[in-house]
């Protein structure tokens, strides 16, 4: 539950080497941190850079709001 912690740690792993889990779990991280404008943020980077993860389903709910 240290939300900040993880948003620290998925940002370094993205500014390392993109992914589709790190921006996942970075707007997952954000959810859970409260801030749902940074979520959709990290939610839409992965739609548009991996518009073929398995993780667009679980986020679609967020992208339509």
């Amino acid at each position: 539950n240290d939300y900040k912690k993880a948003i620290t740690l998925c940002n370094t792993a993205i500014e390392l080497q993109e992914g589709a889990d790190a921006y996942y779990y970075l707007g997952m991280a954000y959810l859970g941190d409260q801030d749902e404008e940074n979520a959709k943020s990290a939610f839409v980077s992965l739609k548009d850079n991996y518009p073929e993860s398995d993780h667009i389903d679980d986020i679609s709910e967020y992208l339509s709001e």
